[in-house]
């Protein structure tokens, strides 16, 4: 019986083997806090964790404020990290039992890899050189500014890759059009004409898109 193991307090780094999640029996909750600085190891305002309410997903957060998710587990990967999917450096899963709810990950290869949390809240995984015997970053993430929580309010969606990082989905306009047009997208778009399933209102196919947060789903 252990009383206490470091792989229960990762601190600012998530290695293969290492559990991010919770135990139901004991309460123990596992999560990495970044360093204050890259000189001050002390817990800084980022933390990654993983949220267990209604579908597993990955939270980031700045204090309490949520700054980044990764999607909810869809029973094969995080929706909203598409760039993590199958590959060959390591493999990934959830585990769900009575006992406890966890992310975990495993090396498959002979190059060592770990994840850490940057004191400015960028989560990387990265791998070991040993060519140039450095620390090579694999995936980052948030990947860019659309991985940003909430940046286009509801019934937005962002592309990265147009001039105008915000539009409203079709049939919806910006809730404040003065606000919208200056950048900030955060109230999101509202309804052009009101609901009304009797006219025969159906649904709009959207592809790519990362799914809603499912902290409060059942």
């Amino acid at each position: 019986m252990f009383l206490w193991q470091s792989f229960d307090y990762p601190t600012d780094t998530f290695l293969p083997g290492m559990k991010l999640g919770r135990n139901f029996t004991t309460g123990l909750e596992v999560y990495i806090s970044s360093w204050k600085s890259n000189e001050d190891p002390a817990p800084g305002e980022y933390t990654y964790y993983l949220d267990t309410n209604g579908y597993p997903q990955g939270f980031l957060k700045n204090g309490s404020a949520l700054v980044y998710l990764t999607g909810p587990w869809n029973g094969l990967e995080f929706s909203g990290i598409p760039n993590l999917r199958i590959n060959p450096i390591f493999s990934y899963e959830i585990v769900i039992n009575n006992m406890e709810i966890y992310y975990t990950y495993k090396q498959l290869t002979s190059t060592i890899i770990k994840f850490t949390l940057s004191p400015i809240g960028a989560g990387q995984c990265w791998t070991w050189d040993n060519q140039s015997m450095n620390w090579l970053v694999y995936v980052c993430l948030p990947t860019d500014n659309c991985d940003r929580y909430g940046l286009c309010g509801a019934h937005g969606s962002c592309n990265i890759g147009n001039s105008a990082t915000c539009i409203c989905l079709d049939k919806f306009s910006p809730k404040y059009p003065d606000k919208w047009a200056k950048g900030d997208w955060s109230n999101g778009c509202i309804r052009r004409v009101s609901l009304d399933c009797r006219r025969g209102d159906g649904f709009v196919k959207y592809s790519g898109l990362k799914l809603p947060d499912t902290h409060n789903s059942s």
